[in-house]
């Protein structure tokens, strides 16, 4: 299966966040932040106002990705956290507008 799971991102996220804590290493940070910037410029539909469940490999939404069409809070949840998490390591103000939207796909 070649399609990009939002879930898997997230998780990649907060467990590179945890790894930071610990090793302090700049470079594992970088790779979160990588993937936090895919997740923000990919992921987030404008339209569902939340973030889809994944990708094709060529970055398309699959039918069934959207939340306003059946998608779980699951992955909303899982951003979030991987979020809060990565802020932890790196505050820096454009992901904590992030955590706001994320938590907005939350509660909506």
């Amino acid at each position: 299966n070649a399609s990009k799971k939002t879930l898997a991102q997230a998780y990649a996220i907060a467990a590179l966040a945890d790894f930071v804590k610990v090793v302090k290493d700049e470079s594992v940070l970088a790779i979160a932040q990588n993937i936090y910037h895919t997740i923000e410029k990919n992921v987030w539909c404008e339209e569902c106002g939340s973030y889809v469940k994944g990708r094709e490999r060529d970055w398309s939404v699959p039918e069934s990705a959207c939340a306003a069409k059946g998608g779980c809070k699951s992955v909303q949840n899982a951003v979030y956290d991987a979020y809060c998490k990565l802020y932890s390591v790196w505050p820096h103000s454009i992901l904590k507008c992030s955590i706001i939207k994320a938590f907005g796909a939350i509660v909506k």
